[in-house]
């Protein structure tokens, strides 16, 4: 049982521990460098819209301890980085599965 526990944490910590979507890369995110740039340098974007001409990127950004998650927008033109900046109109990964998780449980929760 103790395996199992140490087997769910580990895997649960390690998924937040390998992107590379942290805070300490923020200063990396400059206008001008490149869409692979932008990838080697955050990884795959959670989300991708697309607006006159303009792509939208939307990040779950980890602190360095995994702790929390912030909402960051890359903004693409032309496979160029337009800017990087928090993104108030979007809701972390994270966030939206513990939403849907507490909604759950007071939906099922006895009186």
């Amino acid at each position: 049982m103790r395996a199992l526990i140490l087997a769910v944490l580990s895997f649960v910590t390690g998924c937040a521990s390998t992107t590379k979507a942290r805070l300490q890369n923020i200063p990396l995110m400059r206008p001008g460098i490149s869409k692979a740039d932008v990838l080697d340098r955050f990884g795959e974007p959670d989300q991708v819209l697309k607006r006159a001409g303009k792509e939208i990127w939307r990040y779950s950004v980890y602190s360095d301890d995994s702790a929390h998650i912030y909402p960051y927008r890359a903004e693409m033109e032309k496979d160029v980085l337009q800017s990087f900046e928090p993104d108030s109109g979007y809701v972390p990964r994270a966030k939206k599965y513990a939403r849907r998780k507490s909604r759950i449980r007071s939906t099922t929760s006895v009186p």
